[in-house]
């Protein structure tokens, strides 16, 4: 600590000679240098990023229910290692969990038993648990088919297959009790010549790569792939990441 006092207010020095002289580019490169070291230690010091733990307070609605089937959150409802892209900052070593219902992402603050919902609009892209995800903003194409939100990226490239992980909340009242359940309501979208489109089965899928219509068909018979609810995302998969590779050929 001592020595990180000391480096700042060298640092100050450095910044007040740069500010007022600003006579050589040797004082810029030192003030630079001087900067750039100082953050180094101030963030091994002080983890804790004002840039990320600044959004409003994440008040957890599920608590207020006698009983819950299920949970709003992508995956488990406990905290997952991930990293986002926030503020035009990238922040790694991270756990939080990722409100599908109200599409947010929440981190418990580091100093202060509060949980806190980030801001989606400075939100670019995160990683959860592995999942990929990024903001997309809609525009005059793609606005009658979906939102602008979070959208997990499962094939990635000029065809893109996207995943908008969500869920409903449903109130029940059983024995003069308000229950709540969730139930996912997942939805899947492909991007060709920059148009999205919904697909939930295999001819939606065939109908927009209609131009290796024949070889997905085959591809599909030989992998024998289903496309009812339990496997239909995998097999969807399958079919564009085979799309892809015919098109790299």
């Amino acid at each position: 600590m001592k020595a990180t006092v000391t480096f700042f207010f060298l640092f100050l020095l450095l910044f007040g000679r740069y500010t007022v002289a600003q006579s050589s580019p040797e004082d810029t490169t030192l003030v630079t240098v001087a900067a750039a070291q100082f953050e180094k230690q101030y963030s091994a010091i002080y983890p804790v990023h004002a840039h990320l733990f600044n959004g409003p307070e994440y008040v957890d609605y599920s608590k207020r229910y006698f009983k819950n089937t299920g949970h709003q959150f992508f995956g488990v409802p406990e905290k997952q290692d991930g990293s986002i892209y926030y503020n035009n900052q990238y922040f790694t070593g991270l756990q939080f969990t990722y409100d599908v219902v109200l599409q947010q992402i929440v981190l418990l603050h580091p100093t202060t038993p509060l949980y806190l919902r980030l801001i989606n609009e400075r939100v670019n892209y995160f990683t959860l648990a592995g999942h990929h995800f990024k903001r997309i903003v809609v525009d005059s194409l793609s606005s009658k088919v979906f939102n602008t939100g979070f959208y997990e990226v499962l094939v990635d490239g000029k065809v893109e297959l996207l995943a908008n992980r969500s869920k409903q909340m449903l109130e029940k009242i059983e024995n003069r009790n308000i229950n709540a359940e969730f139930v996912v309501t997942d939805k899947l979208f492909l991007k060709k010549d920059n148009v999205y489109h919904t697909v939930n089965k295999k001819n939606s899928v065939l109908k927009i790569l209609y131009d290796r219509n024949e070889e997905l068909k085959k591809f599909s018979s030989s992998k024998k792939l289903k496309f009812k609810k339990a496997s239909r995302e995998s097999s969807i998969i399958q079919l564009v990441e085979y799309y892809r590779s015919l098109a790299a050929k």
